[in-house]
């Protein structure tokens, strides 16, 4: 009876599905923009995709123009967002989510004192491309974070800046800027994808099919419309 038993349990074995060939290496490091207000709004949510996958995943917050430098180097295996503009800049192969994560608007936001905008330059992030791309061959001043960009503002020595709104807040809802700047130029309206190195694609093949399957604009934030 025994020999019986234990042939019974070896057919039961060899039968279940092997846990190893499921199991996809997760990415261990991700970059994320140092001081950006949708991190801020959105982390948490993405962190619990990567949790339902298994993966308890860092993510290093970097200024944006490093994490692409960081990327390339392999010191980080991918960038938690990124407008599809950044996929020049990638020097290492790469691959991105199915679906993006979400939509944003990106738009110039200006001082409403014309002879304020006359005399002042305009404040842009180093390493956001969509608004290197925008200065290119303008006079502006570089900042690291939106949020050194707000400050530049408060104190007079920009008449604005570049900004990106989606509707997990109001404009401006955690940051009291005076005089309240007014919509300069509507930019474009452009979803953002989650990133990773190409040695991850069957990771990123699982994450996309969750992405779908969750519904990643009720979970994560709205649509821009």
């Amino acid at each position: 009876m025994k020999t019986h038993v234990s042939f019974f349990c070896l057919a039961l074995l060899l039968s279940l599905p092997s846990v190893a060939d499921e199991h996809v290496q997760c990415p261990e490091t991700l970059a994320i923009i140092q001081d950006d207000p949708l991190v801020e709004a959105t982390l948490e949510s993405f962190k619990a995709l990567y949790l339902q996958l298994g993966c308890n995943t860092k993510f290093r917050e970097l200024p944006g123009r490093r994490g692409i430098l960081y990327f390339n180097k392999r010191i980080v295996d991918g960038e938690f967002f990124r407008l599809p503009l950044v996929e020049v800049e990638y020097s290492r192969p790469f691959v991105r989510s199915a679906t993006p994560l979400f939509y944003i608007s990106n738009s110039l936001w200006l001082h409403p004192n014309q002879k304020v905008r006359e005399r002042l330059p305009l404040g842009y992030a180093l390493g956001v491309v969509w608004q290197e791309l925008y200065m290119k061959n303008r006079d502006g001043m570089a900042f690291y974070s939106t949020f050194e960009m707000y400050d530049a503002y408060q104190k007079g020595l920009i008449s604005g800046f570049f900004d990106s709104s989606n509707p997990t807040n109001s404009q401006f809802d955690n940051v009291d800027l005076q005089p309240v700047p007014i919509l300069g130029e509507l930019i474009s309206k452009l979803p953002l994808f989650h990133y990773l190195g190409v040695e991850h694609k069957e990771f990123m093949e699982k994450l996309s099919d969750l992405l779908k399957k969750e519904n990643p604009y009720g979970r994560i934030i709205l649509p821009v419309k």
